[in-house]
């Protein structure tokens, strides 16, 4: 099982950062631990089968709203298993697919995507060294305002505007206010 699921673990991350680069790479053996990993009793694993489901909807763009539900699915369920840097590379992929699908005129993705970013609020899955980035921030507050949720983005706002690192506090508050009063 330890080999499957670093093996589906490592991919899931180059994958994802080669994506990023708009480059390719063939990774040695991947296909056959990707046909494992369907099989009993791999697929029933938590460890293993969101793993699967996040190589099979970077790898499969045509069935990427099928692994997308089956990965979140997963993913929320059994959130307790994965240790605090498993949960946040699993959300950041679930996000970037989501973000992707923005970006493509996918208007019904708003909505998945300020669930996932809620749930890692919740769970403190976006402070990197105790702050919130000044992109997360832009991303949830304008995904929240696109969604007509004024309320929930100003409280958002005014909770997390300390969270910024301290020289961006001033202006991205300011900024944001403005975009609020839009």
């Amino acid at each position: 099982f330890a080999l499957v699921r670093t093996k589906l673990q490592a991919a899931c991350q180059t994958i994802s950062s080669l994506r990023l680069k708009s480059q390719a790479l063939e990774i040695p053996l991947l296909r056959e631990c990707l046909e494992l990993a369907a099989r009993a009793p791999y697929c029933d694993r938590p460890g293993i089968a969101p793993y699967r489901l996040a190589c099979l909807l970077l790898l499969e763009p045509d069935q990427a709203e099928q692994h997308f539900e089956q990965l979140r699915d997963q993913w929320l369920s059994k959130l307790d298993f994965y240790p605090r840097r498993e949960q946040r590379d699993l959300l950041r992929i679930g996000l970037n697919y989501c973000v992707s699908r923005i970006n493509a005129g996918r208007q019904d993705y708003l909505q998945p995507t300020l669930d996932l970013y809620q749930t890692a609020l919740d769970l403190e899955l976006v402070y990197e060294g105790g702050y919130i980035s000044p992109f997360t921030f832009d991303n949830i507050l304008g995904i929240a305002l696109r969604l007509g949720e004024d309320d929930w983005a100003e409280s958002f706002l005014q909770r997390e505007a300390p969270q910024l690192p301290k020289e961006l506090q001033a202006p991205l508050l300011a900024l944001n206010l403005a975009r609020l009063a839009l």
